[in-house]
């Protein structure tokens, strides 16, 4: 298309163009460029705790943009507060369409925090119910609409725009000449002089981001779907600004400690080593050949996973589990392992690279888009996937333990609370293949996995053990996942055999299950896509694939996607709904979303707020009925707690009223 792009440095003809802009009926385009001060740093620019807001594009019709710059070192730069007064209004009206706009939702909030007064952002249009004021409406997030879509593997703007336009976008790295690649983490856009080509550069951002927005916005905006993850850009983003508190000093010490446990691991496999070869022993146990060399060469031991390129003996981690089971030495080199995990990926790199906030809070990424189910992905950090529990001992007595997850605090005069969905793949599983046993026992409240293990072994309930509850457990969770018969024997410590006479059985007491699946895979075959309740697409590309094995894992999905698909929906909704009911109430300032851990939710509650009232307004806005028939209730279950790896679990009335003691309760706290 035809483009025609430029500076705005006037602030008279920048005050014109914004009116214009702000008259839209359709939206404009707009987008920022970052940098930050002092030496380079990895992603400063693109945290909004360090960096600053270097400039601004903007695109009213996507032939044409224009790009005001406001921080470059060699510009003719237009006055920020000037700006930020004249901007402010325009974002306030709803109008904008940003690609990612949760990003320039958390970096302009902050421009416009550290510029105007919270009287001039109200009368803006801006939000200031809150510590982290300064959020205005989007009209539209291109990249949400891409995403629901369902039509494209990728959703970042310069793939959309290759794809759809046959146009390469410039990458940044390219407007700097000869970077090692540390040095492209660590690029600012503030920097670069305003060529034509670094005009371009931003000005197209805005362009393509309204180009995109216009094709797609018609297709998608009547959909619910659309409406919440709209709704969730400025959650998501209060969430990240807010943050998540870890105990830093405590992560310290537990690095120490880790330190001295590993070094006596160490020697004590050594030890051991020496024993059974009859000679002194000393080698690296991070180095795969030495280890390879005394466990295979000396002695003797076996495996038959081998490496991809050598095809020799594997001393993965899978190999070793094998032969963990027979030989303890092995077992200890893999214990040992796992301390040094602990310690490389978790004890020194949080405080190394996440712990860069003035207020000392970690503030993660949170991607709506990037899991096709509808699931968020957190990274840095991604606190989803922190490992819990730790527990070693040694053959002198020696022990360490610990749980990562009580390294999640609350912040001072503060407590902790959350709810997680019970069994909610379970749920939808029982709700979307209508089998008849599983939802007359969540109709019930009767435990399914008790249930599931009565049917598999011809028992009454109550003859149920822990053990073999367990066994329903993962039996019922190897369905939701399409586990095969080899999973399914590695996890349950049984044969093939066995795992596929267990399978053939569940399949019989639940026959209804199987036929939905068949029916499932069919469909999904059919038409390389599922579909939820609520009208996410989830294509299944993997069932265009050459090779069986991905085409295998699509088929699979055909059957999980939509139970995860379903769960993520759920709880997105609760997300907007909860937020809602807070704000209703006037509690956002003081009960603010901190974590979305799948299907789980953790909020950080101000003490002068008590969990019964947290729990009276959140309560019926996350257990809403489903707008079907058959859907069994949705039921959550409470925490509270000052760390994460250590909350009290909340017993509730039929009432939804707190049993326990309000005295022990908060001594649990």
């Amino acid at each position: 298309m035809a483009v025609d792009f430029g500076l705005w440095t006037n602030l008279d003809e920048i005050e014109a163009k914004f009116a214009q802009l702000a008259a839209s009926e359709d939206g404009f385009g707009f987008d920022i460029e970052g940098g930050y001060s002092g030496p380079p740093k990895e992603k400063y620019s693109l945290h909004a705790e360090t960096a600053f807001v270097a400039g601004i594009s903007f695109s009213g019709d996507p032939s044409w943009a224009r790009y005001i710059p406001l921080r470059h070192i060699r510009a003719n730069n237009v006055d920020e507060v000037a700006v930020a007064r004249l901007l402010a209004p325009l974002l306030g009206s709803g109008k904008g369409v940003a690609h990612h706009g949760k990003h320039e939702l958390r970096h302009l909030a902050k421009f416009f925090r550290e510029r105007l007064t919270r009287e001039e952002m109200a009368a803006a249009g801006l939000s200031i119910e809150t510590e982290t004021t300064g959020y205005f409406p989007l009209y539209s997030d291109s990249m949400i609409e891409a995403y629901l879509l369902g039509q494209f593997r990728a959703h970042g703007l310069k793939p959309l725009v290759w794809e759809i336009y046959n146009h390469k976008m410039t990458e940044i790295y390219e407007l700097f000449p000869n970077l090692t690649d540390k040095q492209k983490e660590c690029l600012r856009f503030s920097d670069l002089e305003l060529s034509p080509r670094v005009v371009s550069y931003a000005c197209e951002d805005a362009a393509y981001s309204l180009a995109l927005s216009r094709r797609h916005r018609p297709l998608v905006s009547d959909r619910l779907l659309y409406k919440v993850e709209m709704a969730l850009v400025s959650i998501v983003a209060e969430m990240e600004d807010y943050g998540v508190a870890f105990d830093w000093p405590a992560m310290a010490m537990a690095q120490a400690r880790a330190e001295r446990f590993s070094e006596s691991q160490r020697q004590e496999i050594m030890q051991r080593l020496s024993d059974q070869l009859g000679k002194p022993i000393s080698i690296n146990l991070a180095s795969s050949a030495q280890v390879s060399d005394i466990l295979y060469g000396q002695l003797g031991y076996k495996t038959t996973r081998l490496t991809a390129k050598s095809q020799k003996m594997s001393t993965d981690e899978k190999a070793l589990t094998g032969l963990a089971k027979k030989h303890a030495v092995v077992r200890s080199i893999l214990e040992w392992r796992g301390v040094r995990k602990l310690i490389g990926a978790y004890l020194k790199k949080y405080p190394r690279d996440f712990n860069y906030a003035p207020d000392g809070r970690t503030h993660s990424s949170h991607n709506q888009v990037r899991v096709a189910a509808g699931r968020f992905s957190v990274s840095e950090p991604g606190y989803q996937q922190l490992p819990k529990k730790y527990y070693y001992k040694l053959v002198n007595g020696e022990e360490f333990s610990l749980n990562f997850r009580d390294f999640v605090v609350a912040g001072s005069d503060h407590y902790l609370i959350g709810f997680d969905y019970s069994q909610i793949e379970l749920r939808v599983l029982a709700a979307l293949s209508g089998e008849p046993a599983l939802v007359k026992a969540y109709q019930d409240g009767v435990d399914v996995h008790v249930l599931t293990a009565a049917l598999m072994f011809n028992m009454s309930s109550e003859e149920v053990t822990g053990d073999l509850r367990a066994k329903g457990k993962t039996l019922n969770f190897a369905t939701c996942y399409m586990q095969g018969a080899s999973a399914l024997a590695d996890d349950m410590g049984i044969s093939l055999e066995e795992a596929k006479s267990f399978q053939s059985r569940f399949f019989s007491i639940y026959s209804t299950v199987r036929s939905w699946s068949a029916k499932q895979i069919e469909q999904g075959v059919a038409r390389g896509y599922t579909t939820s309740l609520f009208g996410r697409k989830h294509p299944l590309w993997q069932l265009d694939s050459d090779s069986a094995a991905v085409r295998a894992t699509g088929e699979r999905l055909c059957v999980n996607a939509p139970i995860q698909g379903h769960a993520a929906d759920i709880c997105k909704i609760a997300m907007v709904r909860s937020s809602k009911a807070l704000r209703q109430r006037g509690l956002s300032d003081r009960v603010h979303l901190t974590m979305n851990i799948h299907d789980a939710l953790v909020w950080e509650v101000h003490r002068s707020v008590s969990p019964q009232t947290v729990i009276d307004v959140v309560h019926p806005e996350v257990t809403f009925p489903i707008p079907a028939p058959g859907w069994p209730p949705l039921v959550v279950e409470w925490e509270v707690g000052l760390r994460w790896g250590s909350m009290l679990k909340l017993n509730l009335d039929g009432d939804n009223q707190i049993v326990l003691p309000e005295q022990k309760m908060r001594q649990g706290a």
